[in-house]
């Protein structure tokens, strides 16, 4: 099952609590990055294009 999930939060808990519930992370941001490897989750990162 897909899910699309855009959650607007400040607290890293609540963001780990998010990530430690999904099989793949999709993000354009290095925190969550990292957050999702300690979990060790499948990781997909969005890069602009310099």
């Amino acid at each position: 099952m897909v899910k699309f999930l855009s959650y607007k939060t400040s607290a890293t808990l609540g963001v780990s609590e998010l990530i430690s519930q999904f099989e793949l992370i999709i993000t354009p941001n290095a925190s969550i990055v990292h957050i999702t490897s300690a979990f060790d989750k499948l990781i997909t990162t969005i890069h602009e294009n310099n």
